[in-house]
């Protein structure tokens, strides 16, 4: 029996009370917005679905399946950004044959587990099924003014949100939807709110608190986790700590997460280390030395901007010139999804 793959994309379609609830209902961004949607949180929740995996040898039209999915999430976002004057949707995806990677030059492992898994028989069904779907997906939303697809094969989508436009000058607002709880580093940066979505037991959670996002993160309901809610260096750590298995970034739970939390607190008390700090070398006093050379080694790759400069400028132009519009109707209304209007996208 077919297993429909539409509500695997719940993570990315939160209620539009919940979206006005952490946005602000009055939130009107006059210097526009960008709303990132990782489709990432999308692959994942399809290669870990039991009864998606089981069904897909012996179900039909899965392509049609995936492409109805991902475009009835961005017709629920499109929705949504009417209110707004000048919003962009944005997704934004890793493909499976990801070469030649920049952030192996600082930590060869970087997303070896992430191709690795998808070379598996086991998956080539699902491999063949998105890469083909993601090809109509890409030829639909040229025709679809202000809404991208970015697959990245040269470099982690991780960078994406901040590399497709000069964020500082443009002063832009960022919405980023995700279920990875790496992505949610981009809640230090200005003028961006991160919508972190999990399944839990009782049901979708959906977060943008750091605190809760931490608590969540870690499994960890303790006040001494407020410290890592205090900077973006300490909360970069934290994702260190925590560690991204796909991106071959391993992370020290033997560590202790609460007891290093302790730690960093005393070292901020006692002066050792600033209370504000910048830079990772700041704070390494703070650490066990023989945790430094990993430390050292995966924060470039934590730190979203340090992680930018990694990107060549070339692949960073490719990006923003494949975001072109087509204002072609007619060639939209020769295009059809099954079960979905695309004249409804406009």
């Amino acid at each position: 029996m077919q297993y429909s793959c539409g509500p695997l994309t719940g993570a990315l379609k939160p209620k539009y009370k919940v979206i006005s609830a952490i946005m602000g209902e009055g939130f009107n961004p006059e210097t526009g917005i960008d709303v990132f949607i990782d489709l990432n949180t999308f692959v994942t929740a399809l290669s870990t679905s039991k009864k998606f995996m089981n069904s897909l040898p012996f179900s039909e039209d899965v392509e049609a399946d995936i492409v109805s999915s991902v475009l009835s999430t961005v017709k629920h976002w499109r929705d949504y950004c009417r209110r707004w004057i000048n919003a962009r949707i944005i997704l934004f995806v890793n493909d499976f044959d990801i070469v030649a990677l920049p952030e192996q030059e600082y930590l060869k492992s970087y997303l070896v587990p992430y191709v690795n898994k998808f070379q598996h028989d086991r998956f080539k069904q699902l491999t063949y099924y998105w890469n083909e779907s993601i090809k109509r997906i890409n030829i639909v939303l040229n025709y679809i003014p202000n809404v991208y697809c970015i697959r990245c094969n040269r470099f982690d989508s991780y960078v994406v949100p901040n590399i497709v436009d000069d964020y500082p000058k443009s002063q832009r607002y960022r919405l980023i939807v995700t279920g990875n709880p790496f992505m949610t580093n981009y809640t230090y940066m200005p003028n961006t709110r991160v919508i972190y979505s999990r399944y839990k037991h009782m049901g979708m959670c959906q977060l943008s608190d750091p605190l809760m996002i931490v608590q969540s993160i870690t499994k960890i309901d303790e006040d001494i986790m407020t410290t890592f809610i205090q900077n973006k260096v300490f909360y970069n750590m934290l994702s260190a700590i925590v560690g991204d298995f796909d991106r071959g970034i391993m992370g020290l739970t033997q560590m202790g997460i609460s007891r290093f939390a302790s730690d960093l607190l005393r070292s901020v008390e006692k002066r050792q280390i600033p209370n504000k700090p910048l830079s990772i070398e700041t704070v390494l006093p703070a650490v066990d030395k023989s945790y430094h050379d990993y430390l050292t080694k995966s924060y470039p790759l934590i730190d979203i901007e340090k992680h930018s400069m990694l990107i060549p400028q070339s692949q960073i132009e490719k990006v923003k010139s494949d975001m072109v519009d087509l204002y072609d109707i007619d060639g939209l209304r020769s295009l059809s999804v099954k079960g979905l209007n695309l004249i409804e996208l406009l």
